[in-house]
């Protein structure tokens, strides 16, 4: 009876400890099957974010290009507002010249009309005397005339009448008749002369007032004309200065507007050209750093006769982040690494990154092991740690 009961006893044992193996067995299974899952997750994860990284770069790419091309057809906008701005200012100080020299012509034309005016007003006026001296010539001349007629018919009739009665008083009255054509013929000549002689001082003193009154008319307008001349070269000089003046504090507040749009636009490309230039330095840096090229872990493991010795090589600052697990007959080495970037671009703006990294490397061991006994040290860059056997 205690043999049958040591035989189950012993068969129970033997099915339990199967039970236990496939148990084991299919948990490990579960966990190889749970770490390709992992490692496929990690994968698909670190290419997502290259994805992502790639189509950063292309938006950081156009986004440039499209400020260099906004910038651009700013500064060519500004450059044709300041070539119609220049074109309007030679149009209208072309308008300003032709309006005054039009005014001058006109003020000459408007100055000839008068004096022309003016001298055949003074030559219609001397003509006018002329024929009035000439007609009181005539006149006089004709009184004259007709007086003596009168006096020679009053003679003869006087003498016809008194010849019968006085033939001695016809010599004396001849005589007297002589006496008085002489006095009339005389006094004729005197009036004639003298008439003559006025017409003649009032003709040389009109002439002299008409002759001194043309010479004041012209001084008077070559004064004027003079005057005018001066003015309006003064005028064309001073509104040619405040053109100039209004042009050239145009044209330097369009070169300053232009200078400083330059300047801004210059230091926006240098701005983010440095930033590129930061940005790609920073990746050049971390491409060129062993420890930023890690793809996996390489431990070692020994086995020793109480024990497993797993090593790995890791500097100092990052032994703090491996990690050491011990399943059944599987060992799991886990590196974990967390970093940051900040960039501080000249405007003061900061641009940060953040990324972490989770590297596994699982071995399997010919013993169970034992995940509570688990021992690390360090030195001279190797991480060491020991996992006893069960």
């Amino acid at each position: 009876m205690k043999v049958t009961d040591d035989l189950t006893s012993k068969n129970y044992l033997i099915k339990l400890n199967d039970a236990q193996a496939d148990l084991v067995v299919a948990k490990e299974q579960e966990i190889e099957n749970l770490d390709k899952f992992y490692d496929l997750k990690k994968a698909d994860t670190k290419l997502t974010g290259d994805i992502d990284l790639i189509n950063i770069k292309d938006r950081h790419q156009n986004d440039i290009s499209e400020q260099i091309l906004s910038k651009q057809q700013r500064l060519d906008s500004i450059k044709s507002n300041f070539a119609n701005e220049q074109t309007k200012l030679e149009k209208e100080k072309k308008l300003l010249t032709d309006s005054h020299q039009e005014k001058i012509h006109d003020i000459n034309n408007i100055y000839d009309y008068k004096y022309r005016d003016s001298y055949d007003i003074a030559n219609t006026k001397a003509k006018d005397i002329n024929l009035e001296t000439t007609e009181t010539i005539h006149k006089l001349q004709d009184e004259s005339d007709r007086i003596i007629l009168d006096l020679n018919f009053k003679s003869k009739i006087h003498s016809d009448v008194k010849e019968r009665e006085n033939n001695k008083k016809i010599s004396a009255q001849e005589q007297q008749h002589v006496k008085m054509a002489k006095r009339t013929d005389d006094s004729y000549e005197r009036k004639v002369a003298a008439a003559v002689i006025d017409h003649e001082n009032k003709l040389s003193d009109q002439n002299h007032k008409q002759l001194v009154e043309r010479n004041e008319r012209h001084k008077f307008h070559n004064f004027e004309m003079k005057a005018k001349e001066e003015h309006h070269k003064e005028l064309l000089l001073q509104e040619d200065k405040s053109f100039k003046q209004k042009y050239n504090l145009m044209a330097k507040s369009h070169q300053s507007i232009l200078d400083r749009v330059k300047e801004r636009f210059n230091n926006q490309v240098n701005s983010i050209v440095k930033n590129q230039m930061k940005y790609k330095k920073n990746i050049s840096e971390k491409a060129g750093d062993d420890f930023y090229k890690v793809s996996s872990i390489n431990p070692s493991i020994k086995e020793g006769i109480t024990d497993y010795e797993v090593s790995i090589k890791v500097p100092e600052h990052e032994k703090e982040n491996v990690r050491l697990t011990a399943h059944g007959r599987k060992v799991t080495v886990s590196l974990t690494r967390r970093f940051q970037d900040e960039l501080t671009s000249e405007d003061g703006s900061t641009s940060k990154s953040k990324r972490s990294e989770i590297f596994t490397k699982k071995m399997e061991t010919s013993q169970i092991l034992n995940p509570r006994q688990i021992t690390q040290s360090y030195h001279e860059g190797i991480l060491t740690f020991k996992v006893a056997k069960l």
